[in-house]
Formats: C-alpha cells, sequence, structure tokens
C-alpha cells in the first residue's frame, strides 16, 4: 500500500497557449489570463405580432390583439405562469409534461415533425444535434419561429446532455462541433478546485446559452461509491462533502449565481436523486438484471448519497432528474422509509424526502423511458437468432419500469404526476397522461401543478419575451480561443502522476525534447509537436509510451449495456496491455491510463517506470504533462483498488470501502 499525499501546494501553472496550438496544429505562445464574458449583440427582431401599451412593447403571443397577464413582462413569473396555465387545454398541459427529442433526420431538425409536434403542444426538447455554433443557432431560432406560431406562443426550451467533455460516451454525452472540451467530472474533483468548477459552471452556461440551449443536464452529483460502476466518470467521485462543495460551484456557474433562475442562467438539472452510485457489482441499474440499488436495510448509507445534493439544493438548483433505480424495502433517509419503487414512482423518495424535507419546489424530471414496458428482449436480451440491428427495427427494447412493471403505461404517467414528477425524459406520450386524467387516475389539479412549475422556469429565463439568439455572437463566442484553452489545460492540469521512478540518475518524467520514443495508441504529430522524436521499432526508441484504454468486459452477453461493465484489471490479451508487457524489460515505460474507472494498477506500475492517469484527455493534452509544459497536479477522486479480491469485497453503498488499495484517495505526486 502506498502513504496518500500530503496536501501540498498545487504547482503554479506554467504553460501558456502552447497547448491550444499544439490542438490546432501551429505553434506559438500568447497569455493565459482571460476574462471571457458573454459577447454582447443587438437583440434580433422578435417578428410576429406585438403590442405596444403605455409605452412598453409586448409580445402578442396568443394573436388576439390585447395584452394578457402571462404576455406582461412586467409581472413576476409566478403569476405569469399561473395565468398562462388557466388558459392551456388539458392536450396541451399534458404536452407540455414531456420532454422528447426534436426529431431530426442526417444531422438537421426534421421541419415537418418538429412542427407537428409544436402543434400537438410539445414546448420542451432535447437536442442531439451538433451542428457548428451558429448553424445550431440558426436551427433553434427556426424552432422557435414554429412555436411563435402556436395557439398560445409558448415557447421551446432546448436541453442538452453535456457537450463540455472530451470522453463521449453513448446517452450520457454529445460529441458537439466547436464547444470547450473539459475532463470528464472527475478531473474538476481531481484537482478539488471549487472556483474552477464554478468557471466550467460558466463556461458551459455561456456555450449553451449562445447556441439557445436553456437546460443543461448536468451536472450527475451520484456519490461514487461502487468502483466497477460504468457511469462513475461522470461524478465528481466518492468523496460527499467535496462532491457538495464542486456541485454546488457549478450549478452556480450554469444558473449565473446561487439565487435561482434569471435571463443569464441555464437551468442546472441536478441527477440521479437518489442512490444511484450504489450500483449492484457495478451494473448499472437502467438494465433489467441490476434494476435494484445495493443497500442494506438498518444503516444510515443512503443519507450519505444525499450529501452531493445538499449541495446542489444550497445553490437553488432549478431542476431534480430520479434514479432509475429500485430500493430494496426498508431503507431509510432523514427518518423517511423508503419505497421500493424506481425513482419516478417512489413517493417517499419525491414526495416526502424530495419535495418534503428538502422543500424542492423546482421542476422533477424523470430519466430516459421509465414509463415504457421492458419487453422480453429487455429482459431476457437478444435470441440467439436475432441481429441487434433486427430487434432494433422492432423499435425501442428498453423500458425502465422498475418496480411498476405490473402497472400500465398510463397508470405509470398517472403515478409519477401524482407524487410530485413534473416531466418525462424521453417521452412523447402525451394523449396517455390527458387519458389517465379522463379515466379519473390522476386529478387535473395535480397536471396544473407540474405545467406551472415547468412554465414558471420559462418565463424565469425569459423565453417568452425573446426566445431568439444571435447566430453571429454565437460563432463569434466560439471563435475565442479561450474556453478551448482552459478546457484543454484543466484536461493536463488534472492528470495524476502515480509513479516516476528513477531512470539513469533522475526521475525519467518530464520528458526532455528530442527523446526517441516508441508509441503505442498516441498520436506521432502530437508527440512531434511537443519536440519528441517517434520511432517505428522499439529497438530504435530510448523509451515507450503506452496508452491504455479503460478496462471493460462483456458480462451480459446478448445485451446491449449503455454503459461499460466488467472487470477493473486489464485482461491478458488487452492489444495495449500486452504489448506494454511485451516492451516491460527491454526499455523504460511510460504507462498511461484512462481511470474513468478505478482500474487496477498493479501489474502495470510493476512493469512501468512511470505511470500517468487521466480523466478523458487529449493527446495533446497528454504530452504536455509528459514533456513538463503542464505539470500534472491531480489527486485521485477516488481510491485505486490493489485486485479484484478487493473490489468484490468492498460494500457498493459504502464509500471508499476498498481494502489495502494500491493507490489511496487523494494520492498524487508531482514534478
Amino acid at each position: 500500500m502506498r502513504e496518500a499525499a500530503s496536501p501540498e501546494a498545487r504547482f503554479p501553472l506554467r504553460a501558456s497557449l502552447l497547448l491550444l496550438a499544439l490542438a490546432a496544429g501551429v505553434s506559438g505562445c500568447t497569455s493565459l489570463d482571460s476574462t471571457a464574458v458573454d459577447v454582447a449583440y443587438a437583440e434580433p427582431s422578435l417578428g410576429g405580432d406585438t403590442l405596444t401599451l403605455d409605452g412598453f412593447t409586448f409580445r402578442d403571443l396568443n394573436h388576439d390583439g390585447r395584452l394578457q397577464p402571462y404576455e406582461d413582462w412586467r409581472l413576476p413569473a409566478a403569476r405569469r405562469a399561473q395565468d398562462l396555465v388557466a388558459r392551456m387545454r388539458l392536450s396541451e398541459k399534458s404536452a407540455a409534461m414531456m420532454h422528447p427529442y426534436a426529431s431530426d433526420d442526417s444531422g438537421h431538425y426534421d421541419a415537418a415533425k418538429v412542427e407537428q409536434q409544436i402543434a400537438a403542444g410539445y414546448n420542451t426538447f432535447i437536442t442531439g444535434l451538433t451542428l457548428a455554433p451558429g448553424e445550431l443557432a440558426r436551427a433553434n431560432n427556426a424552432v422557435q419561429k414554429m412555436a411563435e406560431r402556436s395557439r398560445l406562443g409558448i415557447p421551446v426550451t432546448f436541453s442538452s446532455d453535456p457537450r463540455n467533455i472530451y470522453s463521449k460516451v453513448r446517452g450520457a454525452s454529445v460529441d458537439a462541433e466547436g464547444f470547450s472540451q473539459w475532463p470528464n467530472p472527475l478531473g474538476l474533483a481531481a484537482l478539488g478546485d471549487t472556483d474552477l468548477a464554478r468557471r466550467y459552471g460558466d463556461i458551459t452556461r455561456q456555450e449553451l446559452k449562445a447556441v439557445g440551449i436553456r437546460v443543461s443536464l448536468s451536472p450527475q452529483i451520484d456519490l461514487a461509491s461502487e468502483p466497477r460502476w460504468g457511469r462513475l466518470f461522470g461524478t465528481f467521485g466518492d468523496d460527499p462533502e467535496l462532491s457538495a462543495l464542486l456541485a454546488r460551484a457549478e450549478i452556480e456557474g450554469i444558473q449565473s449565481g446561487d439565487n435561482g433562475l434569471g435571463a443569464d442562467s441555464v437551468v442546472a438539472v441536478a441527477k440521479h436523486f437518489a442512490g444511484y452510485g450504489a450500483a449492484r457489482e457495478g451494473y448499472d441499474a437502467i438494465m433489467p438484471y441490476a434494476s435494484t440499488l445495493d443497500f442494506d436495510a438498518g444503516d444510515d448509507s443512503f443519507d450519505t448519497h444525499l450529501i452531493p445534493f445538499e449541495g446542489a439544493f444550497s445553490a437553488d438548483v432549478g431542476s431534480v432528474m430520479v434514479t432509475y433505480g429500485a430500493l430494496p424495502a426498508g431503507i431509510t433517509a432523514k427518518g423517511i422509509t423508503l419505497g421500493t419503487e424506481g425513482g419516478a414512482f417512489n413517493a417517499p423518495l419525491v414526495k416526502e424526502l424530495l419535495r418534503g424535507h428538502y422543500d424542492f419546489n423546482g421542476v422533477v424530471m424523470t430519466d430516459w423511458g421509465v414509463t415504457r414496458d421492458c419487453n422480453q428482449i429487455c429482459r431476457e436480451g437478444l435470441p440467439a437468432d436475432m441481429t441487434r440491428e433486427e430487434a432494433n427495427s422492432l423499435g425501442s427494447r428498453l423500458g425502465v419500469p422498475w418496480g411498476v412493471e405490473s402497472l400500465s403505461p398510463e397508470e405509470r404517467y398517472a403515478r409519477a404526476v401524482s407524487i410530485g414528477v413534473d416531466q418525462f425524459g424521453g417521452s412523447q406520450d402525451a394523449d396517455l397522461l390527458a387519458q389517465a386524467v379522463t379515466d379519473g387516475l390522476l386529478s387535473e389539479s395535480a397536471i396544473d401543478a407540474a405545467v406551472t412549475r415547468i412554465m414558471r422556469q420559462k418565463f424565469e429565463l425569459g423565453l417568452f419575451d425573446n426566445p431568439y439568439v444571435s447566430p453571429q455572437a454565437a460563432e463569434a463566442l466560439f471563435a475565442s480561443p479561450a474556453f478551448l484553452q482552459q478546457g484543454l489545460e484543466t484536461q493536463a492540469r488534472s492528470q495524476v502522476l502515480l509513479k516516476n521512478a528513477a531512470v539513469d540518475g533522475g526521475p525519467l518524467l518530464p520528458l526532455q525534447a528530442g527523446r526517441r520514443v516508441y508509441l503505442v495508441g498516441l498520436s506521432a504529430e502530437a508527440a512531434r509537436a511537443v519536440g519528441l522524436v517517434p520511432v517505428d521499432r522499439p529497438e530504435m526508441a530510448e523509451l515507450a509510451i503506452v496508452n491504455l484504454p479503460m478496462p471493460a468486459g462483456d458480462d451480459h452477453p446478448g445485451f446491449d449495456p449503455y454503459f461499460v461493465e466488467g472487470s477493473l484489471g486489464y485482461a491478458d490479451d488487452e492489444p495495449a496491455y500486452s504489448m506494454l508487457k511485451s516492451l516491460a524489460g527491454k526499455l523504460p515505460v511510460i504507462a498511461l491510463a484512462d481511470l474513468s474507472r478505478p482500474a487496477i494498477l498493479t501489474p502495470v506500475a510493476a512493469q512501468s517506470q512511470a505511470v500517468l492517469g487521466n480523466f478523458g484527455a487529449s493527446d495533446n493534452a497528454i504530452l504536455s504533462v509528459i514533456t513538463g509544459v503542464i505539470p500534472p497536479q491531480g489527486r485521485l477522486p477516488m481510491a485505486l483498488p490493489a485486485d479484484n479480491n478487493a473490489v468484490t469485497e468492498q460494500r457498493s453503498e459504502i464509500p471508499n470501502d476498498l481494502d489495502d488499495p494500491e493507490f489511496p484517495r487523494g494520492f498524487g505526486l508531482g514534478y
């Protein structure tokens, strides 16, 4: 076991724009000191009908030629929302509680289908478009123009999964053009800097707002207590207090302060309330074989998982997404006995704990697919004679109605709304929700309360008064290198140096320019840009640099897990690890480890002279650390296990529970 490093002072940042220049394939240096702010621009023409009263201009949203309370920007958001909801039909209110994808085709919105969605009353959309910033702004403006023509002129709220993290994971992030690229949130935790987390949130806000996206489906503040969990990369690690501090800071950045929402805000969505990180054997609760979270009745471990959310509540977070996971019987939190259903249907969790104990009055939304059935393929995996393509052609295979499988989709909607859920992620079943009211399963007053909260946020964001953005301003904001630069620097600084043995009388790292290197899994062009000399064969090299992927396995053949599963150790036949073993003893080896999950590095460290961990970093960011352009400043935000036995013996719900880790939480060396 290695001793945890003392909390030594961080190294002063010595790099400049060199890292950004390397990423762009150019050279040159400029000062790092940047105070970039929102780009000012002239308000675009609102279009449509307007009214003039007492010298003020208002949008005539319902096209009746008269000023209605919800059109009057002088009134409080709550009053305007109340007036609007009273004018909405049941079908419109039900549609407003859905959060579907905006229909797209070949990378662009399908205008005809989106207009049909808006005509049916849908006005919150998740967007997966990856257009250039100016084009994305124009596309979102075109949708807002459709919304302006609707019966009540309700503007669209666009949301997005994270676009600002380097690692791209299906269902959890978007590979978006032009956005700054930061390490996974684990990297922010490795630096432990709340000012940086706030700055990251603020940059996220500016970039999303510039293209017309006003809801960020982040931060993910689950406590990462199970080291095998495939979504651990999106968390702040397994220190509950640090997670709370970073959650608060990032939300303050996203929402432009800690006093609720305003015209400069993007809504932060704290997720997933609560306990999602206690993933049984590391398998994600989205999957049917892992639907129940791994808590034990009679202890207070669930309360520990609430601590990061308390940081979010202290920042007045706008929205909360509830967890997929069901719970065992007998779990208590803050003295409340929780139900056994998944988060969207768990009355004590939502109504008593979230709405009651924490007095949360923002928007509560579900994760995707919770009202759908989990069909036979979902439950049992692909039949041996069926391909994934054939299964996908049958429609969605994955429903996540844990704990309420016996209910119909209509009954699931009614159950969720009755306990305080406002909006349904990925759903477009307004007719089912409206039918639940007609059938007496749900009161219309419960619908009204939910829609009022949703509309209040739209008013607070200023969308009813001006939902449009300037494409030119978006292009100007994204043309500046400042945000890209800060993301790349943080990719570098957050890396954790785990080993740096002496070679030829001194530490192997940092490398000096001119060293001949054999590269495995790294760009030769990026290596040349920092002065290294890549060679084609190991025998020509002075040392080797081996980039190891995150360990992964295939524990459930026939299923299609959304997130990585399997052992934290490297398989003997994993190509990069096999190459590392073949090089060991022949020349010095620098091992690079992707720590999106806490890998077992015991055999890697034994066969390498230097080990450097990252949390999502480009080759340029990695090589800038290897060559000392930017020194590594990260400390592990979670321990790294010594072997698989330690992993299987720890308790999934207890943070920092590994016995005798190879590298303890907080460990990190420097130059």
